[in-house]
């Protein structure tokens, strides 16, 4: 990548594409800094940063960078990849962008528009027609980790920093054992997160609309399905020993969590109904909701089959272009 490249880009004519999107980075500039040390240090082979701080940016780039890099060539080869950085990072990352139902995450990439009354030529931002895989990817990986840390972004954009977005493969081979245990509100919030872009990826063309069009939202609270403290009159409960499986449980907001607290099956599925009408919030809630009744039987089987899919993903070699 280079400055040349974007000037490479296919113009396209100003008076056919006008953006008023309301655009905003998912960082700081502050943090693209320091994801862009540690690519220059993991280049430099040399060690990595403590941790991507904001405030300690200076005392950051005085530990790592200048104590270590004083000579012309060094801070050149620093600005260059910077630049390399930061275009790659506003053409292929996520952004926050405002639109009718809200802010979503979408790939906005820059362009060179051409007015043909003056021939002069600008930037701009053009939005995506469709919900790309590898923007909703992003997104699972944005709300699933610290949003003041953003560490998936290094190893990402050193990626595309080596290889660009040109058949972009990857293969993942991860253990999600843990899945297996009845952890309950201790699950960890990353598989629930990516347990709906494994859904989305592989059920999107079967399910509605509402599917194809799904996006991640922030959630930070395990939802029991069957109550922990269900009501006598509740006839669709599930036992102590799957009370606590992943199964039974799913990611929603702490609202939600609030809303539903040990409200029956029957009503907590009504409720979902009615919020879900015209999007969806949780693809693994939709698909236990098909269900007009709940027990131990349903509960593991849903499990069982959440785990089908998690190895139909892991299994492929994901590919995006």
């Amino acid at each position: 990548v280079c400055s040349s490249d974007l000037s490479n880009d296919k113009d396209i004519e100003m008076e056919e594409y006008e953006s008023d999107s309301n655009v905003r980075s998912i960082i700081t500039f502050s943090m693209l800094l320091q994801h862009t040390l540690r690519i220059y240090l993991i280049e430099k082979e040399k060690k990595d940063i403590d941790r991507v701080l904001d405030k300690e940016l200076l005392a950051i780039f005085d530990t790592f960078f200048f104590c270590d890099s004083d000579n012309e060539k060094d801070v050149k080869y620093f600005i260059e990849l910077l630049w390399e950085v930061r275009y790659m990072f506003d053409k292929y990352i996520i952004k926050w962008v405002e639109t009718e139902d809200g802010e979503v995450h979408l790939i906005n990439q820059l362009y060179l528009a051409k007015n043909e009354k003056t021939g002069s030529k600008s930037l701009v931002r053009k939005e995506p027609e469709t919900n790309e895989g590898v923007a909703l990817l992003q997104s699972m990986l944005y709300h699933s980790q610290q949003l003041t840390t953003h560490y998936w972004l290094t190893p990402y954009l050193h990626y595309l920093y080596i290889n660009g977005m040109n058949n972009f493969n990857h293969q993942e081979d991860i253990d999600y054992s843990e899945l297996n245990e009845g952890y309950g509100v201790e699950f960890s919030h990353y598989w629930f997160y990516k347990l709906e872009f494994v859904l989305w990826y592989l059920l999107k063309d079967k399910k509605d609309r509402r599917w194809k069009e799904f996006r991640f939202t922030a959630k930070n609270s395990v939802e029991h399905i069957s109550p922990q403290h269900p009501k006598e009159e509740d006839r669709n409960k599930v036992s102590k020993d799957i009370l606590d499986t992943f199964g039974n449980t799913s990611l929603v907001s702490r609202s939600i969590n609030s809303e539903y607290s040990n409200l029956p099956y029957n009503e907590k599925r009504q409720r979902f109904f009615n919020k879900n009408k015209e999007k969806l919030d949780s693809l693994k809630m939709d698909l236990i909701y098909e269900n007009e009744e709940w027990n131990d039987n349903l509960a593991i089987e849903h499990q069982k089959k959440m785990f089908e899919y998690l190895e139909e993903y892991f299994e492929r070699e994901i590919m995006y272009e």
